[in-house]
């Protein structure tokens, strides 16, 4: 009679040393996949399709900032907040609040409202490097909005690829 409690207590410790490995394999793992899920804002699908994904630290916010940059390929991106470069931004706000549009690209821009509510935009013709254009958003709703390229500052500027067509989707609650 004294073996089987010995087999016993041989099955339960290697059980608790299975259970034990389990744990130590699977806590990393899933405090791993947490990280990731919660890190960035990247994402296979396209932001403008998605009206909840939260983009470039302007989720509800009082302001904004948008910074449109030269590009070797696509000739110019904007970047919101400090997020990557892209030549498509979304962009979350409060209604009543606003964007400030930075033009640091090497040709004008004039921004254009293409659909929404009527925003109220101020500076539109940024005709030189380093112009600001404002835009403030005082009803709720969705406002759409694009650049119109001008002709390069100085000549011997050199592309690759058709010209981006930046566009930009403003949710405002």
């Amino acid at each position: 009679m004294a073996v089987a409690p010995t087999i016993r207590s041989m099955n339960a410790n290697l059980n608790h040393r299975k259970d034990t490995m389990k744990r130590a394999v699977l806590i990393p793992v899933i405090l791993g996949a947490a990280l990731l899920t919660g890190c960035g804002s990247s994402s296979s699908s396209h932001p403008a399709m998605d009206p909840n994904m939260k983009m470039g630290g302007s989720d509800g916010a009082k302001a904004a900032s948008l910074v449109i940059e030269h590009a070797t390929a696509g000739c110019h991106n904007w970047s919101l907040n400090g997020a990557p470069m892209a030549p498509h931004q979304v962009a979350r706000l409060q209604h009543g609040n606003g964007i400030t549009i930075t033009d640091n690209d090497v040709m004008p821009h004039t921004l254009v409202q293409l659909a929404g509510p009527t925003a109220t935009m101020a500076s539109v013709d940024m005709a030189s490097a380093g112009a600001q254009s404002t835009v403030t958003f005082p009803t709720a709703g969705v406002y759409k909005f694009s650049t119109k390229a001008g002709e390069d500052y100085t000549s011997g500027i050199v592309t690759t690829g058709d010209d981006h067509v930046l566009t930009l989707t403003v949710y405002v609650s």
